[in-house]
């Protein structure tokens, strides 16, 4: 009877999914044709092995030789072709959830096999993931010394028979080689590292990229291990083509792609790394309670032109809110990344954005770096030469609608001045941008405001929009109040309003939903001359000439006050 010996296979080095055992398949013989006498495995001199990992900081012992192992020769009473190969597993377990290793394509005619630390580090990972992913009661327990059963296979011709040899036990302390759970994507086509969670082995995030290099570290930081692309291109994954090997020193990923921010995705199941690029909407609101959570009546943000958004909002205790591209409808929401405060995330279901004391904020949503900031304005100030400068002694604005603030000023000729958001400091403070005459800017190279005719003038500013208006205003002896509740007759019948302290003009009026009104100063029929109504861009502010009619949205009656001493017009329902 011809004899045979087989030997079973323990891949190392390679990420696999199943978790049966890694064998040859056979042509089962009948008995009688073929009988098998397995080879004797030699017991190592050295069976006590401790991988020591490559780090940043450190050359492990991957690549050194940890152990020559050798057979004795397979026999049997067929002229087939000896094939040999060399199995790990936990011991314990019967070789269920083994590890092979191919000699060669088809395996090996030789007796003896020598393995590197790496080798016996892959297998390791190998088997703790087919025992993890069947929920075995064994388990690989990672920097810690682990009892391994080895043994050798033999595989007779075109595989049509096998058999295995006497096992032997080693002691192995492995490291992991797969990723952690938490990576810090770090480098130059980065402004700031980015700290990215893995769920379910998926890890998302967003990443503001420049075309330059990055690459992924370890979280906790003080592992010292990185993970370039080499990493992984030699593990099987499939790279966005917008990332290329920078073939630097450490290898790192480098970024051809537009630059801006994206979507990245690395999924360690399918072993891809892709990347979406993020467009900044056209449009965006904010919805929440402050809203009455409805889509169809969401508040709009200003568009900056640059892919940022901003708006001023008033919120109570325990508002909070989140963001959508669409008036009316909840697809494609923004809220706060949980496991990156102050970015901002369109996939998942909440956190909303909460947390503030109540107040008057300007929030701005910046779609560059996909991050938003909520800042308190509650207080303006004016500072200039009519204040000597000194930000202790400058004049506190007044609240003429939500993040809108005014002040009336007698200038003269000549006179400067800018805003601080603290009577305390220069910190913050800014002017008039000089590329963009009336939006404000707080840089280097920002210019005072001026003017070159004395006399009263009207100043205000506002948060959302980010303009200044600075408008001269004659202030009236008498004011009356016209519009469409009359048909827009300016004669002797429009009401007066009463001043009830110098330059402050207050009147009681019945309106109707939709009714508009502004102001004249004289009831002669058919004077015009310097009627006044609100600034177009600063509601409630007063503006004589340009000025925009004020819309009635509720029938009702209603006190209006025109404050002439702070340039507000307040409509109240009564």
């Amino acid at each position: 009877m011809k004899k045979l010996i087989y030997i079973l296979i323990a891949v190392f080095g390679v990420a696999f999914v199943a978790c049966e055992p890694d064998e040859v398949t056979i042509n089962t013989l009948d008995p009688a044709e073929a009988e098998l006498i397995a080879a004797e495995l030699n017991t190592p001199d050295v069976n006590v092995f401790e991988i020591v990992q490559t780090t940043d900081a450190e050359q492990g012992n991957e690549t050194e030789q940890a152990v020559a192992l050798s057979w004795t020769a397979a026999s049997g009473d067929n002229n087939g072709d000896l094939m040999y190969y060399v199995q790990m597993d936990v011991a314990g377990n019967d070789f269920a959830n083994a590890a092979t290793i191919p000699l060669a394509q088809n395996g090996t005619s030789e007796l003896t096999r020598s393995l590197t630390f790496g080798e016996l580090n892959n297998a390791s990972t190998k088997i703790g993931e087919n025992l993890l992913a069947i929920a075995s009661a064994l388990a690989v327990n990672y920097d810690e010394a682990n009892d391994f059963e080895v043994r050798v296979e033999i595989v007779l011709g075109n595989a049509i028979a096998k058999t295995y040899s006497n096992v032997i036990t080693i002691s192995v302390t492995p490291y992991y080689t797969g990723l952690p759970d938490e990576l810090l994507v770090s480098g130059a086509a980065l402004s700031e590292d980015v700290a990215i969670a893995s769920t379910d082995g998926v890890f998302e995030g967003k990443l503001n990229l420049t075309n330059d290099t990055f690459r992924f570290f370890a979280q906790p930081a003080e592992t010292n291990i990185s993970y370039n692309y080499e990493y992984f291109e030699s593990n099987g994954y499939t790279i966005d083509p917008l990332l290329e090997n920078a073939n630097d020193a450490e290898m790192n990923f480098n970024f051809t792609g537009s630059e801006g921010p994206w979507d990245f995705v690395l999924d360690t199941n399918n072993k891809t790394i892709t990347l979406i690029e993020v467009v900044a909407p056209d449009n965006l609101y904010i919805i929440g309670s402050l809203t009455g959570w409805d889509p169809a009546t969401a508040f709009p943000f200003n568009n900056n032109g640059d892919n940022t958004f901003t708006i001023a909002v008033n919120l109570v205790d325990g508002d909070q809110f989140k963001f959508i591209p669409t008036l009316g409808t909840w697809d494609g929401a923004w809220k706060e990344d949980p496991n990156n405060p102050g970015s901002i995330i369109n996939e998942g279901g909440d956190p909303n954005i909460s947390g503030f004391l109540p107040g008057q904020y300007l929030i701005t949503v910046d779609f560059n770096t996909l991050t938003f900031e909520v800042k308190a304005i509650n207080e303006l100030y004016l500072v200039g030469s009519l204040t000597g400068w000194d930000p202790a002694t400058s004049l506190t604005m007044s609240k003429a609608s939500t993040g809108v603030f005014s002040i009336k000023l007698n200038l003269q000729a000549g006179d400067e001045f800018k805003f601080l958001p603290t009577n305390t400091g220069w910190d913050g403070d800014f002017g008039d941008d000089p590329n963009n005459p009336g939006f404000s800017f707080d840089g280097e190279g920002e210019k005072n405001l001026s003017i070159d005719t004395a006399g009263d003038y009207i100043v205000s500013y506002n948060y959302t929009t980010n303009t200044i208006d600075v408008s001269p205003i004659i202030i009236p002896t008498e004011l009356y109040i016209v519009g469409s509740f009359r048909g827009w007759s300016n004669d002797a019948g429009n009401p007066q309003l009463t001043e009830m302290a110098p330059g402050v003009f207050e009147v009681t009026q019945d309106f109707s939903m939709d009714d508009e009104f502004k102001f004249v100063k004289s009831n002669s029929g058919g004077d015009w001359a310097n009627d006044m109504g609100e600034n177009s861009n600063h509601p409630g502010v007063i503006e004589q000439d340009g000025e925009s009619n004020i819309k009635i949205k509720t029938s009702g009656t209603y006190k209006v006050t025109v404050n002439f001493n702070n340039g507000t017009i307040a409509v109240v329902l009564q």
